[in-house]
């Protein structure tokens, strides 16, 4: 699937996203950000059957774009899953975001504790660099 596909794909089944998928047509991780708060917002709702709406999508998505293209892959762990709040209701997400996406999660999260971890390592060679004061 292509970015072009994945926003008619928004537009065909969440019509209420269609004013900001055409506003931002071509910028697909602020489309993926619209997406995320429309989730966010059907969480808070506890709408569990549009959560799942979405899910599915996503996973469409990606499935479909891992033989052409990374630009989705991309866009929904950056852009979606990457921050994603589950509010308390992680097991229920859990099983909503199916098996492909569920890996793509905890793979990211993976990533971010990785980037954190080497973060931290870096800022604590640097404090150790630095030169002592005097009391």
């Amino acid at each position: 699937m292509t970015p072009e596909q994945f926003e008619q794909e928004v537009v065909q089944r969440f019509p209420m996203l269609a004013d900001k998928v055409t506003e931002n047509r071509g910028l697909l991780h602020v489309i993926m950000g619209n997406l995320y708060c429309y989730t966010q917002e059907q969480l808070s709702a506890m709408r569990w059957n549009e959560i799942d709406r979405v899910f599915r999508l996503l996973d469409e998505a990606y499935t479909a774009s891992r033989k052409t293209t990374s630009e989705i892959e991309n866009a929904i762990r950056v852009s979606f899953l990457e921050y994603f709040e589950f509010h308390e209701h992680e097991g229920q997400i859990r099983e909503l975001l199916g098996p492909s996406l569920a890996e793509l999660y905890d793979d990211q999260m993976r990533y971010m504790e990785d980037l954190a971890g080497r973060a931290a390592e870096q800022r604590a060679a640097a404090d150790s660099n630095k030169p002592q004061s005097e009391s």
